[in-house]
């Protein structure tokens, strides 16, 4: 029996394990700087926003396929990368915090990168990306980038790392040198020539 593997794109080998270290790391840095507890100020605000949550646009992400899941890590963590490009001033982090944050967004992505099997999210899945991203985006415009409206971005933030680790379990832990060398061996003993079963087949060639 021959047993078809379909190898991953070279550079891909533990991309779960590599993917769920990185992820890890980005959201232990954000609680970090998040702080245990909304502000006082800022209660008020983040009711009135999550009193009416949009969270249909990401259901088809939590449900998306395998053969998609990169692909879909890919466009959120696109979409946390230009968010934090915005005006954060008001952030309640240091410089330097916001820095190894991003840094961190672009390393995930750069695991990613080599993996991507059609080179872009497919079109329902950027799609709901980009409207749950929407909303987000237009509130922190309407608050003008305040301290409570990034206190607001930070959860949802949260909320989508803490999504990309579940579709980081969706992704296939492979073990590529096992299975290469299997599927090697199977491929060598089709190509291989029986030796025929009549030894005078050969008796030309000797003298």
């Amino acid at each position: 029996m021959i047993f078809l593997y379909t190898e991953l794109p070279q550079g891909c080998s533990q991309l779960q394990s590599k993917l769920r270290e990185a992820n890890k790391k980005n959201l232990e840095l954000l609680n970090g700087n998040m702080g245990s507890a909304v502000p006082r100020a800022c209660l008020s605000d983040t009711v009135n926003f999550f009193s009416k949550p949009n969270k249909e646009s990401l259901q088809i992400i939590r449900e998306c396929r395998e053969k998609n899941a990169t692909e879909a890590i890919y466009e959120i963590l696109r979409q946390i990368v230009l968010l934090f490009g915005q005006n954060h001033t008001q952030l309640s982090w240091d410089e330097d915090s916001t820095t190894v944050f991003e840094l961190g967004l672009d390393h995930e992505i750069g695991i990613l990168g080599p993996c991507l099997r059609s080179g872009m999210a497919p079109l329902n899945i950027k799609q709901g990306v980009m409207k749950y991203f929407e909303q987000i985006n237009q509130h922190l415009k309407y608050k003008k980038y305040s301290l409570c409206a990034w206190e607001v971005a930070q959860i949802e933030v949260k909320q989508c790392l803490i999504l990309i680790d579940q579709l980081i379990k969706k992704l296939p832990n492979e073990d590529p040198p096992a299975i290469n060398t299997l599927m090697k061996e199977q491929l060598d003993a089709i190509a291989m020539p029986k030796e025929p079963s009549d030894p005078s087949a050969f008796s030309g060639f000797f003298l």
